[in-house]
């Protein structure tokens, strides 16, 4: 049996190593260093270096899981354990210096979504969860608002 908890906060751990290296490079990335992989669908060295990252670190704490990645970094295996990752989901954003961008990695087991996180960069905020465990952000558990009705709620979304 797998120790969710544990699993997650190794893989916090592997989360912000990454982000150290991408706010590093913030603001570094030079036009001739940006690949656009289709219309809008910009990726830099950053993207692929944050993923192989990630790979390395994830798959020293599930040697026996494979991964789904945006930037196909890996050879894909058969397993019922998968990392999920986008090493850096809002590359325009962080091309263009817009403080909107994050690390996404999830972890599935026999197509079960069981851990997630997502790491805002720009912010620092690492936000967690497991099944079972509750969601946290920097190691401080958060939780839903306990507004009963839809009329009663704030919803926004925006893009910059």
């Amino acid at each position: 049996m797998i120790d969710l908890e544990q699993v997650t906060g190794y893989a916090c751990g592997a989360v912000q190593e990454t982000a150290a290296f991408i706010r590093a490079e913030a603001g570094r990335v030079m036009p001739g260093q940006i690949e656009e992989k289709f219309l809008n669908g910009l990726v830099s060295y950053v993207d692929k270096t944050a993923e192989e990252m990630l790979v390395e670190r994830l798959s020293a704490i599930l040697p026996e899981a494979t991964f789904i990645t945006e930037e196909e970094t890996v050879v894909q295996r058969t397993s019922n354990l998968q990392w999920i990752i986008d090493p850096l989901d809002g590359t325009t954003n962080f091309l263009y210096n817009i403080p909107q961008y994050s690390i996404s990695v999830g972890l599935q087991i026999d197509g079960d979504l069981v851990a997630g996180i997502v790491h805002h960069v720009p912010a620092d905020e690492l936000f967690s969860a497991w099944k079972g465990g509750g969601a946290w952000c920097n190691g401080h558990p958060i939780h839903v608002s306990n507004r009963g009705e839809m009329r009663q709620a704030l919803v926004s979304t925006g893009f910059p």
